[in-house]
């Protein structure tokens, strides 16, 4: 009987490990083409589905885009023109994963909490250039590197940024703050993001920006919240309405936009 229990665990071990390797580190989610993975010296056409390893590297031409994603659920965007290596993914034992991104040029976008309902160990590390950001937890940002200026603009949660030519190591935990640094040079004070700059707009009930080239707006309170899944729902109450007979609303319909006859 001993020996008989002692068989059924070491399959269920060697299951769960095959389950476990079964997961790959990286995963080509979407390609839209010109796209190309270098490996081992040799460039073939990049596809949806592909499997990624440690030393492949990602190029995309005119008009591309790729999203990646990564065992943890975090995935990273390339936009056209851009070149990415891919390195030291790894699953560890204690259920964290790691992994490295290096931007040569063009931008890249990494969005680690997309579709997570509880924390996820995490230890990603992305150059942009000659900036470094290191991510250990939930963080969705941005980068660009060029020949002249490399930049990091947080979008959510949080990252340390590092520079070889900074004096200390900087933490962003403020959503729209961007770390920049010309080549060659140290970087420079943490900027924020005007969202709303060359837009008209004006400040309605609670400081919410009205845009003024709406055909119509709500003004709403908050009643109550509902936290479902991966989302959260919001019930509010209609305090003001205003809108604008003059211009005409747009449509968006069948994959395109449209304006009513």
């Amino acid at each position: 009987m001993k020996a008989t229990t002692k068989s059924v665990w070491v399959i269920l071990g060697l299951l769960t490990a095959l389950t476990a390797e079964a997961v790959p580190n990286a995963l080509a989610e979407m390609v839209q083409s010109p796209a190309w993975i270098e490996r081992a010296g040799k460039r073939l056409p990049l596809a949806a589905g592909m499997e990624l390893i440690n030393r492949d590297k990602l190029l995309t031409g005119e008009g591309a885009r790729v999203v990646v994603r990564f065992a943890d659920g975090s995935a990273f965007k390339m936009g056209d023109n851009s070149l990415v290596a891919v390195n030291a993914m790894q699953q560890r034992k204690n259920g964290t994963f790691a992994g490295g991104l290096d931007l040569k040029s063009g931008d890249l976008r990494l969005v680690s909490h997309e579709y997570e309902e509880a924390p996820v160990n995490r230890a990603i590390n992305v150059r942009f250039g000659d900036v470094t950001a290191a991510v250990r937890g939930e963080a969705d940002l941005t980068g660009t590197a060029d020949d002249v200026r490399d930049a990091v603009a947080l979008r959510d949660g949080r990252a340390v940024l590092n520079h070889p030519l900074a004096a200390a190591p900087t933490t962003m935990d403020v959503p729209l703050l961007v770390y920049e640094a010309a080549k060659g040079q140290a970087p420079e004070p943490l900027k924020s993001i005007d969202r709303f700059a060359g837009v008209q707009w004006q400040a309605g009930a609670g400081g919410a920006p009205l845009f003024r080239a709406c055909c119509a707006t709500f003004e709403v309170a908050n009643e109550t919240m509902h936290v479902a899944g991966d989302h959260t729902i919001f019930v509010s109450r209609v305090e003001k309405f205003s809108e604008s007979i003059e211009l005409a609303p747009l449509l968006f319909h069948a994959g395109q936009y449209a304006r009513i006859a």
